[in-house]
């Protein structure tokens, strides 16, 4: 989960120091409508005012793999691997672990299943 807040610019190259929008320097709106911020960094200087999206996120993953191995006889081998894939990215910049966790596991999902027969043809 990313929230993000205290939009900044770079004060000067090769430092460390920032300006913060709307505190230091020029003037930050977000729309909650379309979920964008607009900056006019100068106020009402002669910069070009600009937008970005909201940046937060809430990115939840889960993947399994199970293996089945079974040797039928010396040197020969059955093999069955199941894997699935889930992810979910509602609900940007809050974590609430009830919610997050079922979002997670009603998200559709990738199964695949993969087989492999190793069979020794000798003595």
């Amino acid at each position: 989960m990313g929230e993000y807040d205290n939009f900044k610019e770079l004060a000067h190259p090769r430092t460390f120091d920032f300006l913060s929008y709307g505190a230091d320097i020029g003037e930050l709106f977000y729309d909650g409508r379309t979920n964008i911020y607009q900056v006019d960094p100068d106020g009402a200087g002669s910069a070009p005012p600009f937008s970005f999206a909201n940046p937060d996120f809430n990115f939840k993953s889960l993947r399994l793999n199970a293996v089945f191995r079974w040797e039928p006889k010396p040197g020969s081998a059955f093999y069955a691997v199941w894997t699935r894939q889930q992810q979910d990215s509602r609900n940007p910049g809050s974590f609430a672990l009830g919610r997050d966790l079922g979002a997670m596991f009603r998200s559709p999902g990738d199964d695949i299943f993969l087989v492999k027969l190793a069979f020794w043809i000798g003595r």
